[in-house]
């Protein structure tokens, strides 16, 4: 396991080599193209907040880890995966609303807070690496912990037997991954999420309900 010195070594080699790789980032790690309202984020960003650390980088390269992004938007961190960093390709599984991905790597168009394709294979990480304010409507104040939910369940059925989602966790408070924590405990007892105000992690367990299918089922069970 890496310490704190060399994952701030690695971190800062990560921020050098995106600035010669993306010009985009040369000055800020985040990147707002003009006349458009979603905001692209820096591999090095990514590292920051631990949604990948150096020692999952080499566990995926090392142990050919299946990946799943998704909301990978124009697949920065995924690139720099392949092209810096020595992931195959064909390790990386691209997912995103919209028709912005990268050529190249495998990819699934369809919206996350809708019913999921059948990606034909398991994964050992699903990523959500362009969700930084994920869930959150900040002109109406609110938290959608039911909206999370869904978006750990069927990351969860997507995933193997050990694998695990990772998810920025700043757009989430602790009450609300708390309340998130008990409705997997009663459909997946073998999950573990974990929380901090940069990242929620949730590793899998064995499926103990079938897949909910619309967020008007699943809060109903939920709440009674």
């Amino acid at each position: 396991m890496a310490n704190k010195s060399q994952e701030k070594e690695f971190d800062g080699t990560i921020r050098y080599l995106e600035g010669y790789e993306f010009q985009e980032f040369a000055e800020e790690d985040v990147y707002i193209p003009t006349q458009n309202k979603y905001a692209y984020f820096a591999p090095s960003w990514h590292f920051r907040h631990e949604l990948l650390t150096q020692e999952l980088v080499n566990d995926i390269r090392k142990n050919k880890r299946q990946v799943l992004s998704v909301g990978s938007g124009a697949g920065y961190l995924e690139r720099f995966l392949v092209k810096i960093l020595g992931v195959k390709m064909e390790q990386i599984t691209l997912s995103d609303k919209h028709q912005v991905m990268p050529e190249g790597f495998e990819r699934f168009t369809f919206d996350m807070y809708g019913k999921w394709p059948d990606f034909g294979k398991q994964f050992d990480y699903v990523l959500f690496p362009e969700s930084a304010l994920l869930n959150v409507w900040p002109e109406q104040g609110l938290q959608r912990p039911e909206e999370l939910y869904h978006l750990i369940e069927n990351s969860l059925v997507a995933m193997n037997r050990f694998g695990q989602m990772r998810i920025n966790g700043h757009s989430q408070s602790e009450e609300s991954a708390a309340t998130v924590g008990r409705w997997l405990k009663r459909y997946y007892p073998s999950s573990k999420l974990t929380y901090n105000p940069n990242l929620i992690v949730v590793k899998s367990g064995c499926k103990a309900k079938a897949l909910l299918q619309s967020s008007d089922q699943y809060v109903a069970n939920l709440l009674f």
